[in-house]
């Protein structure tokens, strides 16, 4: 194999928009999507969900502040880690969802 190879974490992600936080200047728009993980069988009690945000770029944050709470989506993603410094001067480091494809499953496709 020749080349740089990226490492890093793809995944699909299906799931329920619960917002849409709009972008900021040239900034991502950023989907929240709730992947409901249903009823434990043996008790009946609902399970917690998982919550996901993905930062979405370029070209697709047009289809994603199109989106709407309860739609049906289904994001192709990438995970990484950012990091920064606070305002305390403490390195500080989240993990990150960025979004490679987007697809309403609720509405026509894109």
């Amino acid at each position: 194999m020749s080349g740089t190879v990226m490492q890093g974490i793809e995944a699909r992600i299906v799931g329920k928009v619960q917002e849409v936080k709009q972008p900021t200047g040239n900034g991502p728009a950023v989907v929240v999507v709730r992947v409901s993980h249903g009823k434990d069988k043996a008790t009946g009690e609902w399970r917690p969900s998982s919550w996901f945000d993905v930062k979405v770029f370029g070209e697709k944050r047009i289809a994603a502040v199109q989106l709407a709470k309860d739609d049906l989506v289904q994001l192709d993603v990438w995970g990484a880690t950012e990091e920064w410094t606070g305002k305390d001067g403490v390195k500080k480091s989240a993990k990150a969802w960025y979004c490679k494809e987007l697809q309403s499953l609720t509405l026509e496709p894109f």
